[in-house]
């Protein structure tokens, strides 16, 4: 069970466990680095990336006190304050689509030769569009990579095997931009190179060297789902190193602008400042910057800013920590919060938001008022999850227990309670909740669907598959010939 902690990339604040696994919790983030008030420190426009044999153009500089038109004396001032509902796609990587009775087929999506059978291989599944998903295969020594796209009924449309390690930038189902996968390849004692590969045809659309490792930025629903959110129509795409943001065309790989928050005083959380793009709206250390200029607003958020239940909502950044903290609705025009409500946790669909009171009810919530409209039931959890459009409360127990107990609920109507192990993966096959139990030396690894409110499975198979962009994947490794294979369950 997973709620995505994006909102300043993958690599500095994942929460989970494991996609879909129970996450920590959270410390507010005054406790770990301040945000300093602005000052006159010019923003440094920082280029990441250099095509290929070519010096680079810089950025315009950025000036942290220069904010956009919008944000002006001369224009007008706004209507009252109106939760922002931004125009987004949101995809749900937790939800599969197994045969009801478990009886999976298997299907080989990748054959890699090249791998160390010692160092063994690490396959990443990530979601491509609507009808497709992408695997990338490294081998242990992370030398070599194999990128293959995949649609849902496993027919391989294009495999690349690339030079280094490879990490995804941009897909459609991440950031909105249509028709290619852009990867990170990084190489030994090389800089790194920025690639976008044509989705169609697997063709490489074009190259860039970047100037140093950098990790992805997108939308994210951040402490109320772990889902897949991207911007509609969109024609860049975001990366960041430890301290700048940068904008990339998605069809050159230049970049359009980039902001350094150093100039923010923003200090550091988990090896780099917190960094997030909302839809239109880009955060340094908080500060809100326009997504298509790079320049700052005039405002900031004190926390972090999310989208969920298909608007935007701001919360506290918290790590580790377990305790009431507040929700509120903004208005992204202004940085006003149009609502606010305290609460333990929350958890949201495209178009649904609940939050569980400090009290331990659960309450549905209408994510434009803030206000209740349902009251679901009184509860002894600690946060709240969703699996597709199923909604589980979850009392982890104390600490360090193996198991936790979810009451389930589907949509508003509760269905039922299960036992859930430490480390488990909770994820939606139509009417079924699937569970993907990690083995260990004593306990074989297992994938078991249930429909409540029976609590025996209706299936259950051992089997050590990775469960994640919507599908469910496993390695087999034929050590005398060094070879691997990657196996599609469906």
């Amino acid at each position: 069970m997973s709620n995505d902690a994006t909102g300043s990339g993958e690599r500095l604040r994942d929460e989970r466990t494991g996609r879909g696994g129970i996450r920590r919790r959270w410390v507010p983030w005054a406790a770990v680095g301040a945000v300093v008030a602005l000052g006159g420190a010019a923003a440094l426009a920082v280029p990441l990336l250099t095509r290929s044999g070519e010096p680079a153009t810089a950025p315009t500089s950025i000036s942290p006190t220069a904010a956009s038109p919008e944000a002006s004396a001369e224009s007008p001032s706004p209507a009252a304050c109106v939760v922002t509902a931004p125009e987004v796609t949101w995809r749900d990587p937790s939800s599969l689509s197994l045969p009801t009775d478990g009886n999976l087929e298997s299907t080989v999506v990748q054959e890699v030769p090249w791998i160390d059978v010692e160092g063994g291989l690490w396959p990443e599944v990530f979601a491509g569009d609507d009808e497709t998903f992408g695997v990338i295969s490294t081998n242990g020594t992370l030398a070599r990579s194999s990128l293959a796209l995949v649609d849902r009924a496993g027919r391989v449309q294009w495999n690349v095997e690339l030079d280094g390690r490879a990490t995804v930038l941009s897909t459609p189902a991440r950031t909105g931009v249509e028709g290619r996968i852009v990867v990170l390849v990084s190489r030994d004692e090389e800089a790194p190179l920025m690639q976008a590969w044509d989705l169609d045809t697997g063709k490489l659309a074009s190259q860039e060297e970047a100037s140093g490792e950098v990790y992805p930025v997108s939308t994210s629903a951040s402490v109320a789902a772990s889902a897949d959110i991207a911007p509609r129509d969109a024609d860049a795409f975001y990366v960041a190193d430890r301290g700048a943001l940068t904008r990339v065309d998605a069809t050159t790989l230049q970049p359009q602008w980039s902001f350094d928050a150093a100039a923010y005083g923003v200090g550091e959380l988990e090896g780099g400042v917190p960094l997030s793009v909302l839809n239109d709206i880009a955060f340094a250390g908080g500060h809100a910057l326009d997504v298509d200029s790079g320049r700052p607003l005039g405002w900031e958020t004190a926390g972090t800013a999310f989208v969920a239940g298909g608007v935007t909502l701001e919360a506290p950044l918290r790590y580790d920590a377990v305790g009431p903290y507040t929700v509120s609705g903004l208005d992204t025009r202004t940085g006003d919060t149009c609502w606010s409500r305290d609460v333990l946790d929350i958890a949201a669909t495209a178009d649904a938001l609940w939050l569980l009171t400090p009290d331990g009810a659960i309450e549905r919530v209408d994510p434009h008022s803030g206000t209740t409209t349902r009251t679901l039931a009184d509860v002894s959890a600690d946060h709240l999850d969703v699996a597709g459009h199923f909604l589980l409360a979850v009392d982890s127990g104390e600490e360090g227990s193996a198991v936790a107990l979810a009451t389930v609920f589907d949509q508003d109507e509760q269905i039922g309670a299960m036992e859930i192990d430490s480390g488990a993966s909770v994820h939606m096959s139509g009417d079924q909740i699937v569970i993907a139990t990690p083995g260990n030396v004593t306990v074989e690894p297992t994938l078991s669907a249930y429909r409540l409110p029976a609590i025996d499975p209706v299936w259950l198979i051992d089997v050590d598959a990775v469960v994640a962009g919507g599908v469910v994947l496993q390695t087999v490794i034929d050590g005398d010939a060094g070879a691997a294979r990657v196996v599609l369950l469906h």
